[in-house]
């Protein structure tokens, strides 16, 4: 795996990983936690701009935009549907499962 790919992938990571602080920041804000609220915003925001600065540097390091682009468009996706599994117990459909694999066939096509 070259260096251009472990880019995108901890990019797309820490892009799914903010908004979980963004809406934990939300939540305390309606409980009034205004320290934790503060906390948890702040780590959704440094970890998004690690995020971005990973994808800056991505595009610099990769041979097409394109790919970069598609990357992090697609793995968020992913990683944020199978959060949303372990951490909240959402179920997921059939229709779901089948976009992800398309998205999984059109990544390897890339």
């Amino acid at each position: 795996m070259d260096l251009c790919f472990l880019c995108l992938i901890t990019c797309s990571i820490c892009w799914t990983i903010s908004p979980i602080f963004n809406s934990r920041a939300g939540k305390y804000y309606e409980e009034k936690d205004y320290p934790n609220m503060l906390e948890a915003g702040i780590t959704g925001f440094s970890v998004g701009m690690i995020g971005t600065i990973l994808f800056i540097i991505a595009t610099s390091l990769c041979d097409s935009l394109s790919t970069s682009v598609v990357y992090t468009y697609a793995l968020p996706i992913i990683f944020t549907t199978i959060a949303s599994i372990f951490l909240y117990g959402e179920v997921i459909g059939i229709k779901t499962w089948f976009g992800i694999f398309l998205i999984l066939c059109g990544l390897y096509l890339v």
